[in-house]
């Protein structure tokens, strides 16, 4: 394979690119905002200038679409939902609520 920019092959590349996606996704499902949407009363960040906020509004649509061609519809949600399984698990007092 070739390579690119510091010394990271294709491959390599293409890996890290899909860990990001990956990770940047599922912290936006623990928030509840893995969707590819925002309102647009969502979409500012008073520590951001506009043109920052407008780039990473205008990005989560085209993650969304790279990791559902990846894993699929179910595949994307069956990671959201291990990820909501688990953030209730880590949360709770260790009791097995019925």
């Amino acid at each position: 394979s070739r390579v690119i920019g510091f010394g990271w092959s294709e491959p390599q590349l293409e890996r890290a690119m899909l860990q990001r996606d990956i990770a940047l996704h599922v912290v936006a499902a623990h928030h509840g905002r893995a969707r590819p949407h925002f309102p647009t009363h969502e979409r500012f960040d008073p520590e951001l200038p506009d043109a920052v906020v407008v780039d990473i509004v205008q990005q989560v649509p085209l993650r969304f679409d790279r990791l559902q061609r990846k894993y699929g519809r179910w595949g994307l949600a069956w990671m959201e939902s291990l990820l909501r399984a688990a953030d209730v698990l880590g949360s709770d007092d260790g009791e097995v609520k019925q």
